[in-house]
């Protein structure tokens, strides 16, 4: 069975043909889509793009894949989370969308904890308002643009506004919408209290599904566009760090991942919401019915060591080298990798980085050691949030750090827990081609579907426990 994944990035869509039956994938295509500051602190895109991005990836990997409009069975969706997405009667965009990472909406954020309290959203959304989250967003239309938010009939995420192009409803499911700061965790729907709470109208938001349920078929406007077939399913999907975390296997409680890229991302799976989520990590609905997951995130991961290699002028493949020449420690050089604050576990974006117990014997190469060890620390601090201090079995590592058997080394030892890569590397687009699959029937449930195409790759096993006093020390030096 042939199924299509497509995933909604802020730089692009992408989209795969999956055949389900080998986990295979046949053809990638990908399509870029411009993103907008129109003024300082803005983050904006124009979803008619994200629309013409989708029909030409879709298109590309369809024709790269060799197979017929009416081969493809099924389409998952996935994409960039929080995104605010207006649209009027018609379906049509009212405003550019305002995406994750814009930051107009602090004073909104600050009303919203005068409503309700810190707790309250923690316990009830699993989350603060934060500046970019699809509810301060929202509330910034509102107080802002009030002729926009008076005309809008429909609030979209982005993967969403996909889905209505394709089938002609609205719809969402249970992870991306809990992502919004509009959802009730343990209900998994919208949560009425809040709604009435900030006077938001009912209307605005689109059904709640689990994340593998089919929630329309694709229309014959969209089908020549696409060059899909009309009355193809089209299921929920999810937000891409819960397709990301299906497409390596964590979908059971108990189960973590590490992907590290410009930031580092942990993912712990959980079989009740969190009632009382732990400062630093964030709770959302997983796309995998009656499972959540709790989530921390550390700011400038990769993105620490690509700044030190901007610094330094030296290429990574130097630069990692250069640190396993240096026994573990640095020989007492600390580095905080906190270039842009931090999230996990401090909430502090007012945090700045440095170097620590740096003296006169030192080289380059010590600093260099002292920043990757930096960004594994830090990621130590997110991984016994996520856990609870009881180490998995495996902690699942993608990323492109994940290819490096030094990166991989480090963090088995830093974390005192074995290191498995997977088998998958198109993430987010192959776990929303999962849930494709799952939908279309090849599969009983998102489990069975992870069992039978998501494998072990490889795996690196502790061999030092001389990072433990760094890691003392370093904690001792970046406490806050």
């Amino acid at each position: 069975m042939l199924v299509l994944g497509i995933d909604l990035g802020t730089s692009g869509a992408r989209a795969i043909v999956l055949d389900a039956d080998d986990g295979q994938v046949l053809a990638r295509a990908s399509s870029p889509v411009a993103l907008h500051h129109p003024v300082a602190g803005a983050s904006e895109q124009n979803p008619n793009d994200w629309w013409i991005a989708a029909c030409s990836a879709i298109g590309t990997a369809i024709a790269d894949a060799g197979c017929s409009k009416g081969d493809i069975k099924a389409v998952g969706l996935t994409g960039q989370m929080h995104g605010c997405t207006l649209v009027d009667a018609n379906n049509a965009p009212i405003r550019p969308a305002i995406l994750w990472n814009d930051q107009r909406s602090i004073e909104q954020c600050a009303n919203l904890l005068s409503i309700r309290a810190d707790a309250h959203w923690r316990t009830v959304c699993g989350k603060p308002p934060m500046a970019g989250l699809t509810l301060p967003s929202l509330c910034w239309v509102r107080d802002n643009e009030p002729e926009v938010f008076q005309r809008a009939t429909g609030l979209l995420l982005p993967k969403d506004y996909l889905r209505m192009c394709l089938t002609g409803d609205r719809a969402t499911d249970v992870g991306d919408a809990s992502g919004t700061m509009l959802l009730d965790l343990a209900s998994r729907q919208w949560s009425t209290d809040l709604l009435d709470a900030l006077d938001l109208p009912h209307h605005l938001l689109p059904p709640v599904h689990e994340s593998h349920a089919v929630t329309g078929t694709v229309t014959a406007e969209a089908a020549m566009a696409t060059g899909l077939a009309a009355g193809t399913r089209v299921v929920a999907g999810s937000g891409d760090q819960q397709t990301g975390a299906i497409a390596c296997g964590i979908t059971t409680p108990g189960s973590v991942s590490l992907n590290l890229g410009t930031s580092g991302v942990l993912f712990g799976a959980t079989n009740v919401p969190s009632d009382t989520p732990r400062k630093g990590l964030h709770a959302f609905c997983h796309g995998v019915p009656e499972t959540w997951h709790v989530m921390g995130v550390m700011l400038s991961a990769g993105g620490a060591l690509r700044w030190w290699r901007d610094i330094t002028g030296a290429s990574y493949d130097e630069l990692t080298a250069e640190a396993a020449s240096v026994e573990p420690g640095a020989e007492g050089v600390l580095f905080r990798p906190y270039l842009s604050g931090e999230r996990t576990p401090h909430e502090d974006a007012s945090l700045s980085a440095a170097f620590n117990g740096v003296r006169l014997h030192h080289g380059r190469e010590h600093l260099t050691r002292a920043v990757f060890e930096g960004i594994a620390f830090g990621l130590r601090d997110g991984f016994e949030l996520v856990t609870g201090g009881e180490s998995p079995n495996t902690l699942r590592f993608t990323g492109g750090a994940s290819s490096h058997a030094f990166w991989r080394q480090l963090i088995a030892d830093v974390m005192v827990c074995p290191v498995a890569t997977v088998n998958i590397d198109d993430g987010s687009a192959f776990g929303a081609a999962l849930l494709g699959a799952v939908g279309a029937g090849c599969f009983t449930d998102v489990h069975d579907a992870c069992k039978t195409l998501v494998n072990e790759a490889s795996q690196t096993t502790p061999t030092s426990d001389r990072h433990l006093d760094a890691m003392a020390r370093w904690c001792a030096a970046s406490a806050v």
